[in-house]
């Protein structure tokens, strides 16, 4: 792991390109997560139940992109702990970031009852709700039948 460390600083101090410096940042948030991520794990072998690891976990996974495996930590923190707020709220982002919106809403539903002063939870609830709930169409009104002539 230095030795991975140590050859990204080599090659970012090299470099004066900033884009190639982006590039080279990017590879070195990577390989932390990586070890982040498999520190935890190991982790979480010996102590399944240490909630703070999985809600960690899951915040890790969300980070460098893998919502799936994010909400399979996150879910595990919420049997843990079914009023841990910010592993609900991690995981309703999650869900929302892979497209899943109808388990996002359910999730910030359950932020909000837990926190209820949250107005930004509040405005992505209300604006799931309208993308989930269809617009019923008018109906036609009823023609006005002709009185008859006498």
């Amino acid at each position: 792991m230095d030795c991975a460390r140590a050859e990204l600083r080599r090659k970012y101090h090299q470099t004066e390109e900033p884009a190639a410096q982006h590039r080279i940042l990017e590879q070195s948030l990577g390989h932390i997560s990586t070890q982040l991520e498999l520190v935890q794990r190991t982790g979480l072998n010996t102590n399944p139940t240490y909630l703070s690891a999985w809600v960690s976990l899951g915040r890790v996974l969300r980070d460098v992109g893998r919502n799936d495996q994010a909400a399979e930590a996150l879910n595990k923190a919420l049997q843990l702990d079914p009023g841990n707020v910010v592993a609900a709220r991690l995981l309703a982002d999650s869900y929302l970031d892979a497209g899943e919106k109808v388990e996002a809403i359910k999730k910030y539903k359950l932020v909000h009852a837990l926190m209820p002063s949250d107005n930004d939870v509040e405005a992505i609830i209300e604006r799931l709700d309208r993308e989930l709930t269809p617009i019923a169409p008018v109906p036609e009104p009823e023609p006005v039948p002709e009185p008859e002539a006498e």
